[in-house]
């Protein structure tokens, strides 16, 4: 009996070990993987990727700004289209555009799907990092800025007053520095929330005591001014 208990501890011990040895490592990222666009007709296609880019340390998906429309009528008409087909031709009311400086910023938008109505389901002009998009896709209703969402990285949301159906705006745990809401936003956006951002402090409004009175739950040093300097 005695040889029977001697025999199996030391199994035991030794797969409790393995387990602890094992547990510390489960939950990082794997070695094999390459992140890397994987759609084969994408511009910046990557045949030894076997894993999305766009989960991988802020970086976005893929690219296909070399292909596009040949119709010059088109909103994203590309001259230098080497595809020769017109799928992606997108025709809107006017094609102006809204300049967008923070590349995060504009990668979110360029790669947000949104509708049928848009070929590619973005509201980007096509262009990774030309800081531009194009102002009638930007009718979202909801804009959340956070460290654990896809907006992580944005330090600069220069571009949102032009955001025309904008009636909800949270942002928590950012980094951003200056905040403008001018342009009309205090008539539409109807529910403001700002948490645990250290750096800002003035939001240009284009009203500041209906601001105030109104937007109440933000971070204590916020304060609201028609012209932050």
């Amino acid at each position: 009996m005695k040889k029977f208990l001697f025999l199996f501890i030391p199994i035991l011990i030794v797969s409790c070990e393995k387990f602890e040895e094992n547990d510390q490592f489960m939950f990082l990222p794997d070695p094999d993987a390459i992140h890397g666009c994987m759609d084969p007709i994408a511009c910046n296609y990557d045949p030894e990727a076997n894993a999305s880019a766009q989960n991988h340390n802020g970086a976005y998906g893929c690219d296909y700004s070399c292909l596009g429309c040949n119709d010059p009528a088109a909103c994203n008409y590309n001259y230098n289209n080497v595809v020769g087909n017109n799928d992606g031709c997108l025709y809107l009311s006017n094609c102006n555009k809204t300049y967008v400086p923070d590349n995060n910023f504009e990668a979110y938008l360029e790669n947000e799907q949104f509708s049928l109505g848009n070929p590619f389901n973005t509201r980007g002009d096509f262009i990774s990092n030309n800081n531009y998009v194009f102002t009638e896709l930007l009718d979202q209703e909801s804009l959340i800025i956070a460290s654990w969402l896809p907006t992580v990285g944005i330090s600069d949301l220069t571009g949102i007053e032009d955001f025309s159906s904008l009636k909800h705006l949270s942002i928590f745990s950012s980094s951003l520095g200056n905040l403008d809401l001018k342009n009309g936003l205090n008539h539409i956006l109807t529910s403001l929330s700002i948490s645990d951002c250290p750096n800002l402090s003035c939001v240009q409004v284009d009203d500041s005591n209906w601001s105030t009175n109104n937007w109440t739950n933000v971070d204590s040093q916020i304060y609201f001014s028609e012209d932050c300097q």
